[in-house]
């Protein structure tokens, strides 16, 4: 800007890029529908792949649009919003970020042609705020009651599933994670993130996909001369099973430091083995005398342990992970001790049944009829065609939560966006001022879910979008398309195609917060990234230990949630 002599004030350094105004928001928009426009193909039950190729080479190719957002990298801090939002909703609901992504692209793409007619994008923001919480509220009374049998929470995983593997896998799959959330819920509540294992076990196929009462890890027995299979196993967890020191210092065999012991016949050296290993077996008797049969210790067993533990008949395994350490621990009760000759009753862990299965070089240990009933474990394949199967089950399973948690649940098929957009249209003109412009075009934007899932499976999206909107202003709510058969459109809940309202909800949200956020932003400030000095040069200045370079352009912190 000029100053009272008519010369320019520098504010900015040279190394800042900026940009303003309608460039700025050019830029932003673009950016954000990009991300949208990446994942749309993945949405519907006919969709296509995406192949992504990271820098070592290494290829996943997936359908699922949580899978490639997680995995893509973006430069623009637009793009990088439109992520961490689409994250966010993955953690809270577990569904629907393909969903929110698309829509949220689709209300920019509005936003930009309603900038083009000279409306002020304040005036955007309160009226897509407006349709929101509008939406929301519709939602809450379009939303039946899901039933109280196996059968409803299956159609509702299948949904969730609908666009991954075959439709024998899907069967399947929803079958066990409902046995999942059925044996782990408490009161109402489930918390599949913390009581439902899943182990991704490259020997099992996909039908092989089992439910565990109990826990599964990747582990083997220390010693084939070990019981393969143990009931009623009391189990210790430990970090080292060794003595501290096992030297040939006098010192450690309690001989004195100064005395010298001298060895001069087979009965000598005996006994100074003998004293020697004494240490090591007071520990394997300290657990012998507990009970002890199933040993898992983190820090590795040596053979003379190995050997101890399989003459006695005792099941030892190395445990690996940490997280290995806590589902063990959380499901049979034991907790982690320091050293083995610390352990009491209090530590040990309890279960019905301990066995090794499975092909060499492919065991998986199970722990069933643990002690605390409240934890099972899903085996299955890591990878079976182009679909990642461990994260299909997530997603099954944060469904299911969020439908027995909140029991709301619509159609689908786009059945729910259709109603929703015709009812924010009777609820526009109700607007005063240029947001009703805004709430009309929200309604366009909802629209692009079945429009997309139309265009996915192949077929005519404005022919069927035509029909859907005279089916819903005909009152048939629950029409939507079937893509699986002829594309026609009937009452989608006949064919079990229903969603959690809270994961529709939630869509809406993180799609206009994303879209209000951006349009907001009229200046963009970036400032260069500058790498620290190598080792072997100095930084300018002779910098100390607690001055350094900073790079100016962290990431952007999650955008806060709107409540509506």
């Amino acid at each position: 800007m000029a100053g009272n002599l008519g010369q320019p004030i520098v504010i900015l350094s040279d190394d800042v890029e900026r940009s303003s105004g309608s460039d700025a928001l050019d830029r932003n928009i673009a950016a954000a529908k990009a991300v949208g426009e990446t994942v749309r193909s993945t949405l519907g039950p006919i969709s296509l792949d995406k192949m992504i190729v990271d820098s070592r080479g290494d290829v996943v190719v997936t359908n699922d649009g949580s899978t490639v957002l997680q995995t893509v990298e973006v430069e623009s801090p637009a793009a990088r919003m439109m992520v961490e939002v689409a994250q966010t909703m993955e953690v809270a609901v577990g569904d629907g970020t393909t969903s929110a992504a698309v829509f949220a692209g689709e209300l920019l793409s509005c936003a930009r042609d309603l900038l083009d007619q000279g409306i002020h994008s304040a005036n955007i923001v309160k009226g897509y705020h407006l349709a929101a919480r509008k939406a929301v509220d519709l939602l809450e009374s379009l939303s039946e009651p899901i039933g109280s049998g196996d059968d409803d929470l299956r159609k509702v995983a299948l949904t969730g599933m609908n666009s991954k593997g075959s439709a024998t896998v899907r069967e399947l799959l929803a079958d066990v994670c409902v046995k999942a959330v059925r044996r782990v819920e408490k009161d109402g509540v489930v918390d599949v993130d913390t009581d439902v294992h899943i182990l991704n076990a490259d020997g099992v196929s996909v039908e092989d996909t089992h439910l565990v009462d109990g826990v599964a890890i990747f582990s083997k027995r220390a010693d084939e001369d070990m019981p393969r299979r143990l009931e009623d196993a009391r189990i210790a967890l430990v970090d080292d099973v060794e003595p501290k020191e096992l030297g040939t210092k006098m010192g450690t065999l309690n001989i004195g430091p100064k005395l010298k012991f001298e060895i001069n016949s087979s009965e000598k050296l005996q006994e100074f083995s003998d004293a020697k290993k004494k240490p090591l077996f007071d520990i394997i008797d300290r657990v012998s005398e507990l009970g002890v049969n199933v040993v898992l210790c983190k820090k590795g067993l040596t053979e003379e342990v190995v050997y101890e533990f399989a003459k006695r008949g005792v099941f030892a395994v190395k445990i690996a992970s940490e997280e290995e350490v806590k589902v063990v621990g959380r499901a049979t009760g034991a907790r982690l001790i320091p050293h083995a000759e610390r352990l009491t009753e209090d530590d040990l862990g309890h279960a019905g049944l301990v066995e090794e299965r499975g092909e060499k070089d492919k065991e998986i240990v199970y722990f069933e009829q643990c002690k605390n009933p409240n934890t099972v474990s899903i085996v299955t394949t890591g990878r079976a065609d182009t679909s990642n199967m461990g994260d299909t089950i997530v997603g099954a399973l944060h469904v299911l939560k969020d439908v027995m948690e909140d029991d709301g649940v619509v159609p689908g098929g786009g059945a729910i966006e259709v109603e929703l957009a015709g009812k924010i249209r009777e609820y526009a003109p109700s607007i005063s001022g240029r947001e009703h412009l805004a709430v009309q075009v929200f309604a366009d934007a909802l629209e692009s879910i079945p429009r997309a899932i139309a265009q996915n499976a192949g077929l005519d999206e404005l022919d069927l979008l035509i029909t859907l909107r005279a089916e819903h202003k005909a009152g048939h709510s629950k029409a939507g398309i079937d893509v699986t058969g002829d594309g026609v459109v009937e009452n989608i809940t006949d064919h079990g195609v229903i969603d959690p309202v809270k994961v529709k909800k939630q869509s809406i949200k993180s799609g206009v917060e994303t879209a209000n956020m951006l349009l907001r932003i009229d200046d963009v400030i970036a400032s260069k990234i500058v790498a620290p000095p190598s080792e072997d040069v100095k930084a300018p200045g002779d910098l100390g230990p607690d001055e350094g370079y900073y790079n100016t352009c962290s990431p952007p912190k999650p955008p806060r949630r709107l409540d509506y």
